[in-house]
């Protein structure tokens, strides 16, 4: 059950966010408007900005299992036996073998965003200064 919490957590934020920036008086577009940066709302950069900064979760759950994983095997015991440091163990011994799944998570993971936008655009609820997959 704990598994999908960071997933659940993240949808929430990514609710109270759009509300805050799609509310015509709401905390973001007041703030954006004092600092001169009104039409920053509903740019394309800021759905990056949020769905990038909220859709990291589910590839941190991934990555720390595999992580931890790969922190019982032989090999990073043998390490450790040599005398060899935490951070060389980590930087030598995990972290090269978490690289493809990394390199997964992130082809994923843009898929995932472009999904996100187009779905968001198609809404009503993305950028409305550029054409998108959604609006097409």
């Amino acid at each position: 059950m704990l598994l999908f919490l960071p997933q659940t957590i993240a949808m929430v934020v990514i609710a109270i966010a759009w509300g805050w920036i799609y509310a015509k008086d709401g905390i973001i577009n007041e703030g954006l408007r004092l600092i001169g940066l009104g039409d920053f709302a509903r740019s394309s950069t800021l759905v990056a900005l949020i769905l990038g900064v909220t859709g990291w979760a589910g590839s941190a759950v991934v990555l720390r299992a595999q992580a931890r994983s790969l922190r019982t095997r032989e090999y990073v015991a043998a390490a450790r036996v040599a005398g060899e440091s935490g951070l060389r163990i980590t930087f030598v011994e995990i972290l090269p073998n978490l690289v493809p799944l990394i390199a997964a998570q992130l082809i994923f993971g843009g898929m995932a965003a472009v999904l996100g936008e187009a779905g968001l655009s198609y809404l009503g609820l993305g950028p409305t200064n550029s054409i998108t997959l959604g609006t097409i």
